[in-house]
């Protein structure tokens, strides 16, 4: 990096002509390491056709990777070094930089302990910032980054005091003996590194600069496959980054970039993107950024399947060459992402959904090496998750209106839906083990695997560690299911019938929509039938044969009973029992809503994992069920506990926890875990959503604060809502379309034919204009509206 005329793109310097086989000599040399001839290398590596820039490795979170065309790797990644940690005894900057080298992987093991504030976080990445707070009294470290050309980013590190800063070259994964190696050496000026990347017996590869605006006052010898400079006393350090053909070309893009370019691209580029994104105010502060720039954070490269993906926790990716893809967890990621990012949406609907096996269930994870227990799988292919891809993929494609995505997910996802029933080729049906029309949990996998692991793995399908079944409940190795008929497994099939059918009403397959429908309407006769206990006035799971205390229903009650809101199960009855439930501060209620295990359960204390904990997945789950029923009070209450929870350790360390404790309301497990986000996600939910059931709704009918959402994409429109206790306001595209003095909800808004209709709904008298016009609406009444629109007409709940 210096100041010269030269352009700050990956195409600038050198540019070899078809056939000029002295200027590939000069630039490439006589013979390049894999055998070919330099002119026949530099044909094949000039038709790479994708290029990947960002926070790519696992175990790179001060740092950036560099992928062409998944062949060519090369990353670099940065600590800050405190006081406490530098050598006493070295007298100079080598001696520094040898104790630098010899801890350096210790160090960055601690890493996901000093991350602090992930964000904010372009989806384009034009721009990027971390922060972390090094322990042991060093410096607070911002790392600022944004992609400049296809090939190419630039960097600026700023320290809250001076500090050594140490900067490793390195490549992220294991890929085995010399099936991928770098080699890298200082430049010429000692400003930084390049290198080169080569794949034995396939390439001679690309090649790759790191450039710094000082020179390194150490850095290791050329020739190894990693490298190390030091920068002593620093207080800010710029970086230019970028892959290329040739060295001549990458230093000519580099050396256009100094301090003050770097300065003013980050500022302006960082203004463009927060002036568009989402944004919340007042209670709902931080919580849209925090959703994107979580899930942005947790993009990691994956070497073996060649494509980025939203892990559901950079932690879990370090000790293996793939990004952990949780079946639920991706579908759910999908649902978060979507906020700013409907292309990383569809690619992780469309990543996960092809992980099905022939008979049509979808794998529990797909290319994954797990680290616990003794029996590694790298595919799932003998366990599932919940049956929730319907309702994620639904609200994805009612966020981000395709019809021809629809059209891609629906066969799969019903061919999904039929594989739980389906006859497994020896009469018996894959989870429904004692065929009585309900679902158990299970586990298929060769008889070679001990029985104890199966039962454990059948576990993995729902709550890992829940009292419901851990352990308790007997593996049957013929039916290969555990013996027991649970409320969240009928619940969630129940639901998955009910959104497949409106899908299928959408995409125009009557015949599906009516099958899916009478399906729906079986299974909610099923679970009431056999899963309600009408002397305890709830929703148990079912045990095959009766318990040793005569009762045939296990005693543990979790919030599985109100997914048969979500599931549209309970009637009139089941829903006003399960209300008082809801309400009754021996089971649920609380401050920290809502504990996966009933409060007077005994395994409630343990508050470990599912024994007790709050799961934001869960909760989601759940309110999506209240909103079904109407439940607006308790939708509000859930939202409310949940966006504090959720905002109180992000706003002061930037933490998105894995659950939470629900006796303190304190985030545990992994700080950084994906869906944590979820909780957020509800707060946004109560102002802002898509779903089959309300289509697009805007506004809650229950606010004890102020807060908005500013610039929220959701049915193909650009949507701002703020609601308080004195007044609501919704505008569309920039255009005021309702406007009261209190909360007020307006469901099924849509916009076609130069009119916009939907549903007015209060708790309390109320006046609400309407695209100009003033309504009278009776509190807890709706009243259907109809209203001539200007604005250019939308599709809003449908697929266009």
């Amino acid at each position: 990096m210096k100041d010269a005329a030269a352009v700050g793109d990956c195409q600038a310097g050198a540019v070899l002509e078809a056939g000029d086989a002295a200027r590939a000599r000069e630039l490439l040399g006589f013979m390049v390491m894999n055998g070919q001839r330099p002119e026949t290398h530099w044909a094949k590596i000039s038709e790479t056709r994708e290029w990947l820039v960002g926070m790519l490795a696992p175990d790179g979170w001060g740092g950036l990777t560099f992928v062409a065309d998944h062949v060519d790797i090369f990353a670099f990644r940065l600590v800050a070094v405190p006081a406490a940690w530098r050598d006493s005894k070295a007298t100079d900057a080598a001696a520094a930089l040898r104790h630098c080298v010899a801890n350096f992987e210790k160090w960055v093991k601690e890493g996901p302990k000093w991350w602090r504030r992930p964000g904010p976080m372009a989806p384009d990445r034009s721009y990027a910032r971390t922060e972390c707070v090094m322990p042991d009294g060093g410096p607070t470290v911002v790392f600022e980054w944004a992609r400049t050309g296809k090939s190419q980013a630039v960097a600026r590190v700023t320290l809250s005091e001076d500090a050594d800063i140490v900067v490793q070259a390195y490549c992220p994964w294991s890929f085995g003996r010399l099936a991928h190696v770098n080699y890298y050496g200082q430049t010429r000026d000692r400003r930084g590194v390049r290198g080169l990347a080569y794949v034995p017996g396939m390439r001679d590869g690309m090649r790759w600069m790191l450039a710094a605006d000082t020179t390194a006052d150490a850095c290791t010898e050329s020739g190894n496959p990693q490298w190390y400079g030091l920068w002593r006393g620093k207080k800010k350090l710029y970086l230019v980054g970028q892959q290329g053909q040739t060295q001549e070309e990458i230093a000519a893009a580099s050396a256009a970039w100094d301090g003050a370019k770097i300065d003013g691209l980050l500022s302006a580029a960082r203004a463009t993107y927060e002036a568009a994104r989402p944004e919340g105010v007042g209670a709902l502060a931080d919580a849209t950024t925090a959703i994107n720039d979580q899930l942005q954070f947790s993009e990691v490269y994956t070497p073996e399947r060649k494509r980025p993906y939203i892990s559901v926790s950079r932690s879990w990716a370090q000790t293996n060459n793939s990004a952990p893809d949780f079946l639920w967890d991706s579908f759910l990621n999908a649902v978060l992402v979507a906020q700013e990012d409907a292309p990383r949406a569809y690619a992780m609907l469309s990543d996960i959904l092809s992980w099905q096996n022939e008979a049509g269930m979808l794998a529990q994870y797909g290319a994954w090496w797990p680290q616990h227990g003794i029996y590694a799988h790298p595919v799932a292919w003998g366990h599932t998750q919940y049956p929730i891809g319907s309702l994620a993929v639904a609200k994805v494609l009612m966020r981000h209106p395709n019809r021809e995505a629809m059209a891609d997910f629906y066969p799969r996802l019903l061919k999904a839906h039929r594989w739980w029933f389906a006859d497994r080729g020896d009469g018996q049906p894959w989870r429904d083990g004692n065929k009585n029309g309900l679902l158990e949990l299970g586990a298929n996998y060769p008889e070679e695997i001990d029985d104890i692991y199966r039962q454990q793995v059948a576990s993995f399908e729902s709550h890992d560690d829940s009292p419901q079944w851990q352990k308790h409940v007997r593996y049957n190795p013929q039916t290969q299911t555990l013996e027991i008929d649970t409320v969240e497994r009928n619940c969630l099939y129940a639901l998955d019938a009910w959104v497949l059918a409106w899908m299928a009403q959408q995409l125009g397959y009557a015949e599906d929509a009516r099958a899916l429908t009478a399906e729906h309407a079986e299974m909610a006769q099923r679970i009431n039938t056999l899963l309600w206990v009408d002397g305890e006035g709830c929703y148990f799971n079912r045990a095959w044969q009766p318990l040793p205390n005569g009762k045939i229903h296990y005693p543990h009650q979790g919030p599985d009973i109100f997914l048969s809101l979500l599931g549209k199960v309970a009637g009139t009855r089941q829903a006003e029992s399960l209300r008082k439930i809801f309400h009754d501060p021996t089971k649920f209620a609380g401050e920290f809503l809502i504990p996966t295990i009933a409060r007077d359960d005994p395994a409630f204390r343990d508050q470990h994992y599912w024994r007790g904990k709050v799961w934001a997945p869960i909760n989601w789950l759940v309110y999506q069920g209240f909103r079904i029923y109407g439940w607006e009070r308790e939708a509000a209450l859930l939202a409310e506990s949940g966006r504090k929870m959720f905002l109180k350790p992000w706003r002061e360390r930037g933490e998105c926890f894995e659950n939470f404790l629900s006796t303190t309301g304190e985030g545990s497990s992994d700080p950084h875990y994906t869906w944590g986000a979820l909780l957020a996600q509800v707060g946004v939910e109560e102002l802002i959503d898509v779903s089959p059931w309300h289509g697009l709704r805007l506004g809650t009918q229950f606010s004890a604060e102020d807060a908005a959402v500013k610039r929220y994409r959701a049915a193909g429109m650009m949507i701002d809502v703020a609601v308080g206790p004195k007044l609501f306001s919704a505008t569309i595209d920039g255009k005021v379309l309702a406007e009261a003095d209190g909360p007020v909800e307006l469901r099924h808004v849509r916009l076609a034919d130069g009119k916009v209709r939907g549903e007015v709904h209060v708790q309390t008298d109320r006046r609400v204009v309407i695209a100009g016009q003033t309504l009278a609406v009776s509190g807890g009444a709706a009243k259907v509206f109809e209203m001539t629109w200007p604005a250019p007409m939308r599709g809003a709940g449908g697929m266009r």
